[in-house]
Order: structure tokens, then sequence, then C-alpha cells
């Protein structure tokens, strides 16, 4: 080993000795370093190193072979490969020592990165697993590289053949995977996707380590270093060179076949998620709020651990784990429900509930129970009383009450004969048993209020009808049952008063929510709540990849979730959001090209706000009941002409009187051709109520390269910064903000701007947002900020937010989600998340409850980078480190000329 030790050494000391090597680190810094500045090195970006090491990964196709054509050619070239050969050491030996050099020389250029890692580090807490898997994925190809460019090294005297082989090896293979499968049997097809060496690292910057794709690169590299031991013992002029050759030969090719076969089957397999490194953090916000708890305080997880992924589970410990070591009052549990070994915790938990709605429960059964009772006197009388209903019918000589006796009459025997049906779903609805935990209070008291409430309000019509001027075969019978009628209605009518007064049945809420399994029970000293797991764990859209390497499941809002739950426990109020629009179709169900409220929704929610949907055209305005309330109002996207339809007519009518009465509203501006026409925009003139002027007739558009001399409109505002220190504006913190089609608007001196769009020279104000190209004329350029959302306080409770962009609710932006590594998924645009769910906080009057919140930071993100920073760590980086390296090897050579 000493041998193996001495060649690598030696070769290490080639490589940074000399010219060469400080060219290949300074070039490989300096691409490393362009790529970490404009992807990663940005405000409110996922602090994530994936776009340098896939840049560093493709780098190595060219770097490595300029390393390994040195191995062997450069000995040769120089005369001191004959001296090696003739050393003891056996080929095997000088291979190995040969590849550990250049792995360790590989070692020293991935170290021109570690400069980006520290500012990483100084900006944002990234992934320290993931970065340690990216490394290994390139350490791991670099090796299988090194090792084929040392058999072709060996093979030749050329350093040039030497390096264009190898790279032409490792570029074929690589494009060639990706082209192939198209133009081959689909049976073949899989087998050549694994066979792409990009793909194979790809995972690795993820923070995936797959056991498939370690084997794939350690057998490339065993294979190659033994076929260049066989080669260099030719060399030497051995005996018995040809069968070893082709014995390298069938094990290179066995070791491809396993990869493919043994190596990928699932039951051999490992997958291990190396991110999630870094000890989860609470937001402020979050501890804050914990802090102010008092009293007894539980939260309880209820998750199946023999369905539930790993790493979800791992999620919801270490967020448990934080909530609890952040407030001395609040303890946690998880517990899996069809676990034997957790049902005396499951029913100790069930047996808290009950206790602790004790109160609530009796009320429940108490009118339940009166409920009933006067439901089987219903029964009872309509059992007696449909026979002689019936028999009257046939003393009447007209015709339309004959009709009428007969309904009723068969009305009567359907109650009389089928009334045991109500009462049978009553009873279901408070069986307790293992499907149903808890008596079910809100349905049995929904049920018999509906069924006690339709026959109360039928009969006393009937009383009504029977008292008045009936024909004289059955006017006499008629007033003697009349009074009969109505005194079982009242009956009923006093008994659904009853129900109705129990109010909302927090237990019967839980029953509910309890059926579905899992999910998680956030209590306070006297409430209780429960979350179901769809809160928890959202889907996001991203699924498995095809090559089923990489799985994007579901991104975690337990946090969010949670503190939210905890807050509106805490403050006894919940607050609601009025999504009010003009659209036929419900904007609250998923559309395909996610023009919806789907993702806006599944945000409001999740902050324990309820969400109600009004349409004014179809129906009555909603009652909220007296709760803090929002109304946030959506214009239509466009129009069919100039003329507004009935619909919108009815919209605008609508938010007018919300505006006039001083509702708090939220407004979003979509930009209207009328302008253009001499007509004023209707929206416009409801925004100026609120005080602020919008130009609706232009659109702030952008300039942005496409290609060499190619440019092309952006006609969307990307805001990364807030404008002032508004609460909303302080709740962004800085997260990207994406708002499609900008109007500009002017609040004038009663609103506060919360986001602005910075002037630039590319960016102009526009009447005709339809252009597909920028003009070819000269635009006047922004010289100054554009407002594109204000709040407005017009004293008390009468708030306002106008926002110069209407699409920038929809689904398509606010849940647009990138990937990250192993089940990580970043929102692209966390800001409009954040905006919504702030904004709303302020128009109900709740302020304490807007404060930057955990949904951007699901993620660890980049903090601010302001532009003289950037421009000073890209000087640094650029460069700094590349000039850094060439003088240093400049000065090392100076050194060794001078000793």
């Amino acid at each position: 080993m000493n041998g193996v030790f001495a060649i690598a050494r030696r070769d290490l000391q080639s490589l940074l000795l000399t010219p060469t090597g400080a060219i290949i680190g300074a070039l490989f810094s300096l691409t490393c370093a362009i790529a970490f500045c404009a992807s990663v090195l940005q405000s409110g970006a996922p602090a994530t190193m994936q776009p340098v090491m896939d840049l560093a990964a493709w780098m190595l196709l060219l770097v490595c072979p300029a390393i390994s054509m040195r191995l062997v050619a450069e000995e040769r070239r120089v005369g001191t490969w004959e001296l090696l050969l003739a050393s003891p050491l056996r080929p095997l030996e000088i291979a190995a020592g040969k590849l550990l050099g250049g792995l360790l020389s590989l070692g020293a250029v991935l170290a021109t990165t570690l400069p980006l890692l520290l500012v990483m580090e100084l900006h944002a807490s990234p992934d320290l697993g993931e970065i340690g898997s990216g490394y290994l994925g390139l350490l791991l190809l670099g090796a299988a590289c090194l090792s084929t460019g040392l058999v072709v090294s060996a093979a030749t005297t050329s350093q040039v053949v030497a390096y264009l082989v190898t790279t032409f090896f490792w570029l074929v293979l690589a494009l060639g995977a990706k082209v192939l499968p198209t133009y081959v049997p689909l049976s073949m097809a899989d087998a050549i996707y694994h066979a792409d060496p990009a793909r194979r690292v790809g995972a690795f910057t993820m923070g995936l380590v797959d056991s498939a794709s370690v084997v794939y690169f350690l057998s490339i590299t065993a294979a190659a270093v033994l076929v260049a031991a066989v080669s260099m013992e030719r060399t030497r002029g051995r005996r018995g060179g040809v069968p070893r050759m082709l014995l390298a030969l069938l094990l290179l090719g066995a070791g491809l076949v396993a990869i493919n076969d043994l190596s990928l089957q699932e039951q051999a397999r490992i997958r291990v998620d190396a991110t999630r490194t870094r000890a989860y953090s609470l937001s402020d916000r979050t501890r804050s709020m914990l802090k102010s708890l008092e009293g007894d305080w539980r939260i309880v997880v209820l998750l199946d651990d023999s369905m539930a992924d790993r790493q979800v589970a791992g999620q919801v410990d270490e967020v448990l784990r934080r909530l609890a070591e952040a407030s001395p009052s609040l303890s946690v549990e998880r517990i899996d429900p069809l676990d034997p070994s957790s049902l005396e915790a499951y029913d100790a938990l069930l047996r808290e509930l009950m206790a602790r709605h004790a109160g609530e429960l009796k009320a429940a059964e108490d009118a339940l129970a009166e409920g009933r009772a006067a439901f089987e006197r219903l029964v009872a009388f309509a059992a007696a009383r449909s026979a002689e209903v019936e028999e009257a019918a046939g003393f009447t000589s007209d015709e339309a009450e004959r009709e009428t006796l007969v309904a009723l009459a068969s009305a009567l025997a359907l109650v009389g004969g089928q009334g045991q049906l109500v009462l049978d779903e009553i009873d279901s609805a408070m069986r307790v048993d293992a499907g149903q935990p808890l008596p079910r209070t809100g349905l049995a008291r929904d049920v018999l209020s509906a069924a006690l409430g339709q026959w109360s309000n039928e009969l006393s019509e009937v009383g009504w009808w029977l008292a008045t001027d009936r024909s004289g075969g059955v006017e006499e019978w008629a007033n003697g049952r009349a009074g009969d009628f109505d005194a079982i209605a009242a009956d009923l009518a006093r008994a659904d008063d009853g129900l109705l007064a129990l109010g909302r049945m927090e237990l019967g809420d839980l029953a509910m929510r309890m059926m579905a399994g899992e999910g998680a029970l956030v209590m306070s000293p006297n409430r209780a709540t429960m979350l179901p797991a769809r809160m928890l764990f959202p889907a996001t859209g991203l699924r498995r990849g095809a090559s089923g390497d990489v799985a994007f499941d579901q991104r975690f809002r337990g946090e969010q979730v949670l503190s939210s739950a905890i807050r509106a426990l805490r403050d006894g109020v919940t607050p609601v959001a009025v999504f009010v629009h003009g659209e036929e179709q419900s904007v609250l169900l998923p559309r395909e090209s996610g023009s919806d409220l789907v993702a806006a929704r599944s945000l409001i929610e999740a902050n324990r706000i309820r969400v109600i949907e009004w349409r004014p055209a179809e129906d009555p305005r909603p009652d909220t009941g007296g709760v803090p309330t929002a109304w946030i109002v959506m214009p239509p996207s466009s129009r069919p002409s100039l003329e507004t339809t009935p619909a919108e007519r009815t919209l605008l009518t609508a938010t007018r009187r919300l505006i006039e009465d001083g509702e708090p509203v939220l407004l979003g501006l979509y930009p209207s051709f009328l302008p253009r026409y001499g007509q004023r925009d209707p929206w416009a003139a409801l925004a100026a109520m609120l005080g602020v002027d919008a130009n609706t007739g232009s659109v702030v558009l952008e300039r942005v390269a496409t290609g060499p001399g190619e440019r092309d409109v952006q006609r969307a505002a990307i805001i990364e910064h807030a404008a002032s220190d508004h609460p909303i504006a302080v709740a962004l913190g800085g997260q990207r903000c994406l708002l499609p089609l900008p109007v500009p608007i002017d609040g004038g001196a009663g609103a506060t701007a919360i986001v602005a769009l910075d002037p630039g020279p590319d960016r102009w104000i526009s009447e005709d947002w339809s252009l597909d190209r920028p003009p070819s004329s000269n635009v006047s350029s922004l010289s100054e900020s554009v407002v594109l959302a204000v709040a407005v306080d017009r004293g008390g409770d009468r708030r306002a937010i106008v926002v110069g962009s209407g699409g920038w609710l929809m689904s398509w932006a606010t849940d647009r989600a990138v990937s990250i590594g192993g089940q990580r998924v970043a929102l692209v645009n966390p800001g409009n998340g954040e905006l919504l769910v702030a904004s709303i906080a302020w128009l109900a009057g709740m302020d304490d409850w807007i404060a930057p919140g955990p949904l951007g930071a699901q993620v660890p993100r980049v903090a601010a980078v302001g532009r003289g920073a950037w421009l000073g760590w890209t000087a640094a980086l650029v460069l700094g480190v590349p000039l850094s390296l060439l003088l240093a090897s400049a000065s090392l050579a100076g050194g060794r000329g001078k000793a």
C-alpha cells in the first residue's frame, strides 16, 4: 500500500505544482461561481446548491479527462513510465495509485467550490446532507470517469488522444442515453435510461443516495482499473495478458448487467434521503404565539405508522418536538389508532374528549331526547290520522280538495310507516364503536332538526288549510281536526327550537373528523379542534418521476397548520374569507388550466380561516354571523365586448354596496380596453370610491432576453422586497411575489403602498399589453417605483386593499412549486400566499395574526441580499477565487524555479 500512496502523492503534486492544475481549478471555480451567483445567491431563493452541483457534474466530464490524460501518457512523454513499470509494484497497485492520485486531484478541484458554501452559510441555512450527497455523487462520477481515462491513457502516448477519447466516451454515453430510448424497442428503453450518468448523479445532487447508482459508478470504476492493470501488465511483456484482458472485459460487462438487473431490483435496492439534516427551526410568529399560552394545551397526532412514509413520520415528530420545546404549557403526543399497543392511550384520549365536552354532550342528549319524543308523537299521530284523512277525501265533491286530502293521507301514511328510519339514523349517529369513536351529535341534531322543522311547517299549513273555507262535505270534520294539526305542529316547533339552540356542536365536529382516522387533535384548556390529514399534507401535484428514481410526494405544512389552530383556539375566533365573483362555475373547484382558487383556499384554511364563495348573480349575500370577515372581490378576467354582462353588473352592484357599507374589501384589478375608447372602467370607478386611482388602461411591461439578439415582453411583475413598513408588507419578508398583468395604481394620501415595482431601463408602462415583441421605437423607461398594491385604512373597521393584478390569486401562480430534492418542494412564489393570508387578517382587524409566517420557510431560503452585497460576492467568487488560484500556482512555480 505504501507504493500506492507514493504514486498518488506524486501525481497530486504533479497536478498542483503545474500551471495545468491551476488552470483546471480556476476554470472550474469560475464556472461554478457564475452558476451560484446567477441561480442561488438570490433573495428568497431556496437555499440549495443543486444548480451548482448539476453544472459541476457536466463540468466533470471535461475536467476528469484533463486529469486522467496525464496519468500515464505524461509519464511516457517524459520517460518515467518505464522506470515505474520496472519497480516491484504490481500493475494493479500502479493502476490503483494512479486512480487515487486522480481522485485526490479531483478533490482539490472540487475544493475550489468551498467559498461558495461559506457564502451560502452566511446568507442561509443550507441542508448539509444534500450538499454532502451532491459531493458524493460528483466523486463517484469522477472516479468512473478517471478510471476510464486511465485505461485510455495507458493505451496511448498522446495526451490529446487520451483526453478526446475519454471525453467523447462519456458525452456519447450521457447524450445517447437521452436520445436512443425513442428509437429502440420499449423492452430496451429502461436499460438505456439507467445507463445515463447524468440521471444517476442527478439524484445525488438532490440529496438522494441510491444504492443502484452507487453500484453503477463503482462497478465501472473497478472494471476499468482492472482493465488498466491488465494493459500495464501486457506493456511489461508478461504472459497471460490476453486472458486477463478478456476476464476484465467480462467483469465490466457483468457489472453493467448487474446494474440494470440486480441493483435495480426493489428488494436489493436501498434509498436514503440525506436531506433535512439541519435542525428544524420554528418561525418567529410561532415562537411568539407559543410563549403566550397559558394552562394545559395538548397536540395529539393520529397517524397510521404502517401506512405512513418514514420521512413523513419523521417530519411530524420533528415539528411536534420543536413545538413542545417552545412552550412549557404545551405537551405533544403521536398515537397510532391501529396499533394494539396504543389502544390504551387512544381510549384515554377519547375519554378525555368526552369529559372535556361533558356539558355539551349532556345538553345535546337532552335536546335530542326531547326532539326524539316529539318525532315519535308525530309518527303515532300520522299513523292514526292517515286513514281518517283518506276517508274524508271520499266525502268531498271538490276535485282540488280531494287531491289535497289524498296527498295528505299519503304523506301521513309514509311518515307513519317509515318514520322509524329517521330515528334509526339518529341512533346510528350517536352510536360509539371502533369506526366511530365519538358520538356525532352535530349530525344527529341536523337530521332530527330537519325532519322536525319540515313537518312542523307542513302540518301548520295543513291546520290553516283545514280551517279555511272547506266544502260542505268535509267542513265540519276539517274544522274539528284543524286544532289537532296545529297542536302537533307547535309541539314539533318547540322541539326543533331546542335543537337549534344548541348552536355549534364542537364534539360533533370532532366526531366527524375523527372518523377519517388520521389527523391532529389540538386541545386548549377548554376547547378542542381536529385537523384532518389533508390539511397537514396537501398535495402539490408533483408525482414520482418516470424512472422511479425520485419521489416528489407532498409538501408538509405541519407548523403552519398546527400553529394556526392553536392561535384560533387561543383567540376563540375563526375569521371568514368570502370570495365574491360572477363566474358561472365555482372557482373553488380544480380546473385543468389552474385558473381556480383551490390553492388559495388550501392556504387560507390551513391558517384556520373559513372560506365562503358568493356569486351575487345566483345567491343572496351570505350571513357570516358577525365574525371578522374579509370580502375578496374577483372581477372577470375578460369580457366578450365593451359592454358589461348582466353577471358583471350584478357583481359591480354587490361590490359597491360592500364598499358603501364599510365592509373590509380586497379588490383585484385586471387591465381594461375601455379607457382606450374613452370610457371609464367601472372597476377603476369602484377603486376610486376607496380613494385609489387605478390606471386600468395600462400595464407595466418588461423586456427580457430570450436569445442572442432576441427580446420578448414579460407581462408580469416579480416582486422580491417590501414597499413599506406596513404589517402586510413586513409579512412578505422579501419573499417572491408574482403579479401577472400589473396595473399601476396610486393610493393617494390615505393609502400605504405594500407592493411596488422598482424602476428599470427595460420596464415601461404601456397601453398595449398585447404586444408579442418589444416595440421597435424607444419607450419611456420607468424612472421611479410603480405601486401595485395599497392598503387603505378608512377609519375604524373600514379597511380595504387594492391590488393591481387579478390573476395573482390563481393556483397556477400561487401554488407553483419545484422540487429541490427528496420530498422537499419549494414554492416558486411564496409571497403570493403570504400576501393573501396577511391581507385577510388585516382586513378582518386581527393585526396580531399578521407576521412573517412559516409558509415561505417550509424550505430554507436565502436571506435578503442587497445589490451591493451581491455585486461584491460576485466579484470575489467569479474573479477573486480563480485569480487567487492562478497567482498561488505562479508563486509556487516561481519558488521551485529559484530553488
